[in-house]
């Protein structure tokens, strides 16, 4: 069984349904949102993340629970509230509000060592801070694992030269963000991929009902996106992510392991909520 170690964010997120409804509570926050989905996907993953001593942590670490999540590495800041994010679902808007999400410091990379040494593969993102990712990168570089790298949501920051070892995933704002090549078409989508290939030797750009995009070997390809009653597509990145991971560990090529995931992300918005019907 696969090995993944997910390091990253826990949220409570609020859906706006509008009509005068009140919101509804749904569990998210990348890090668990990518915990789920590869251990749905048959994973063995240990999620490292941080909430408040609070009702949205108790609630967020009970659904973790429930999908049979460890939850010994997540730790409880009394300092700090639970992360939260408010989603209007019909222009999906996402205001966010990080909390204890933002508080990493050099002795949490310590305490991470031990297990990133045990595990095949490490999925990161960046709702957590920046700095602290990249320092957890190099180690794993250095240690030689595969990495699943998602720099989202977009920061100010530059993409240092990854290893051979690490796959960049990103949709199609945050390619276009971080190669700074304008939005447009799907040939202005596989410029930005082109052009991140220049920090990554192997990169996948999410395109939501377009697909998704796979650079890696000098070659660009398009991956029809799976037909599906999309009701919510809050998520599915991250389930693409999860599944990439899953797949490539069995061994598959990353062009496979891509049309595996993309089938998966495309399932995930079936439902509201990040983590709903991740499969």
């Amino acid at each position: 069984m696969a090995k993944i170690l997910v390091v990253g964010s826990l949220c409570l997120d609020y859906y706006d349904l509008g009509e005068g409804r009140p919101p509804l509570p749904f569990p998210g926050g990348k890090g668990g949102n990518q915990a789920v989905a590869a251990k749905r996907l048959g994973a063995d993953v240990t999620l490292v993340a941080k909430v408040g001593q609070d009702s949205r942590g108790e609630f967020l670490l009970q659904n973790l629970e429930k999908e049979d999540l460890c939850t010994h590495f997540i730790e409880k800041k009394a300092d700090l509230p639970t992360g939260y994010c408010q989603i209007q679902l019909a222009t999906q808007k996402i205001h966010g509000f990080p909390g204890a999400n933002l508080s990493w410091e050099a002795e949490d990379l310590v305490a991470i060592l031990p297990l990133l040494c045990e595990v095949d593969c490490i999925l990161l993102q960046f709702e957590i801070p920046p700095d602290f990712v990249w320092e957890l990168l190099g180690a794993a570089q250095a240690l030689g694992k595969l990495v699943i790298l998602n720099p989202a949501p977009p920061r100010q920051t530059q993409l240092p030269h990854l290893s051979l070892n690490t796959y960049l995933v990103t949709n199609r704002q945050e390619a276009h963000y971080y190669a700074q090549i304008p939005p447009g078409s799907l040939a202005m989508a596989q410029r930005a991929a082109r052009e991140l290939r220049k920090s990554a030797a192997h990169v996948a750009v999410t395109l939501g009902a377009d697909g998704a995009l796979v650079a890696t070997g000098g070659k660009i390809e398009h991956l029809p996106a799976l037909q599906v009653e999309a009701v919510d597509p809050i998520g599915a990145g991250d389930t693409f992510c999860a599944a990439l991971a899953v797949s490539l560990l069995e061994g598959n090529s990353l062009l496979l392991a891509a049309r595996f995931a993309s089938q998966a992300a495309a399932h995930a918005t079936e439902a509201i909520g990040a983590q709903s019907t991740s499969p």
